[in-house]
């Protein structure tokens, strides 16, 4: 992976708010889940994960 683009990405999640870093966790495991299952996540499942990164981020 190109090294200037990772120093890039590193840089700017930094400087996002608490509120954006939140946002930002809760989009990678949604991402990572759908990846890994290949199907998208039902509402009750979303529940959990959200329910999950607010205990990690707390």
């Amino acid at each position: 992976m190109n090294v200037q683009l990772v120093d890039s990405l590193v840089e700017i999640v930094l400087k996002l708010t608490p509120e954006e870093k939140q946002l930002f966790q809760e989009r990678l495991i949604y991402q990572d889940f759908n990846k890994q299952t290949k199907k998208p996540l039902t509402s009750e499942r979303k529940i959990k994960t959200l329910a999950r990164v607010d205990r990690k981020s707390s």
